[in-house]
This record gives C-alpha cells, structure tokens and sequence, in this order.
C-alpha cells in the first residue's frame, strides 16, 4: 500500500514543479523582452517603452490588490508600498527617464489622488490611475489634469488607466 501513495505524491510534486518551471520561463520572458531594448540602445525610445511596460505592470498590480481587497484601490498616500506584494521589481516604481537624469530617490509616477481607496469596477475605464509626473518622491499623488507640460517620452506622456490599458498623451 506504500508504494502506490509514493506514487501518486510524486506524481503531484512533478506537477507543481513544471507549474513552477513554467511560472519561471513566462516571468524570464517577460523580463528579458522589457530589457533587450536597453541593451540594443536608442535610450530616446527606449526609455519610453520601458516607461509603458513599468506603468503596466504597476497597473497590473493595482488591479491585483483591488482583487485581494474587496475591489478597493489602495489609499492615495501608501500605494507604491501597497503594491510592493505584486510588484516583486522595485524598479517597476522608477521613470527610468527620471532615475537614468540622475534623480537618486526620485520616481516619477504619481497615483491619481481621486481614485484614492475607491472601487475600481465604479470608475470609468478610461479613468487615469498611474502616469508621469512633476511630483518625483515615493507614493507620490496628484491629478492626472497635472501632466508634465514638456512630455517626458518622445511621443508623450506615459498614463495607465482603470481598465488595464497603458496609453501616451500629449499636452498642447
């Protein structure tokens, strides 16, 4: 009778640890796709599209602990420190824009002050959550109607919104 249990329990370890192994070659995928643009040049561009894949991941995460709490965004003044569970990549926080200018402690994304601890299905979908912005220090906040007025990227500034999306706007 014991070798038919020791079976089946390594049978069941097998499983876990392809699920794992799996796990691990989509999040090595997923990093080294954001990374290749780095290590190829055109830091213009680059920075913007590293810009976009951090604000989604963040946005990712925002939705994660909105799942984890009942559908609540986090408060306005702790959000990055709320998310740090889903965003194991510290960077993901970061402008790389803002951090490769030299600003040590800076961040550069903001979290939209309005959308403080609200429910995220009571938002409109194209409600701006994370984007770039002025106000550089951690957990910063402020209204998305604040954008930097010289866009940060090369085609504008970089916004993710309640739906999931990530875009870039242009102010006049």
């Amino acid at each position: 009778m014991v070798g038919p249990v020791l079976q089946q329990s390594q049978l069941h370890r097998r499983a876990i640890t392809m699920w794992e192994m799996l796990l691990s070659v989509v999040i090595v995928t997923l990093v080294g796709l954001a990374t290749v643009p780095v290590v190829a040049g055109d830091p213009p561009k680059t920075y913007g599209k590293l810009c976009i894949a951090n604000i989604k991941i963040d946005g990712t995460a925002l939705q994660m602990y909105a799942a984890d709490f009942d559908d609540r965004l986090p408060p306005d003044r702790a959000w990055m420190d709320a998310l740090v569970p889903y965003v194991p990549n510290r960077a993901r926080f970061h402008c790389p824009k803002i951090s490769e200018a030299g600003g040590v402690g800076s961040y550069g994304y903001a979290f939209n002050s309005d959308a403080s601890s609200k429910r995220l299905l009571d938002l409109e979908f194209q409600t701006p959550l994370i984007f770039d912005s002025n106000v550089l220090g951690k957990n910063a906040v402020a209204s998305p109607r604040l954008l930097p007025n010289t866009p940060r990227h090369e085609k504008g500034n970089v916004v993710g919104y309640a739906d999931g999306s990530v875009g870039l706007v242009s102010k006049p």
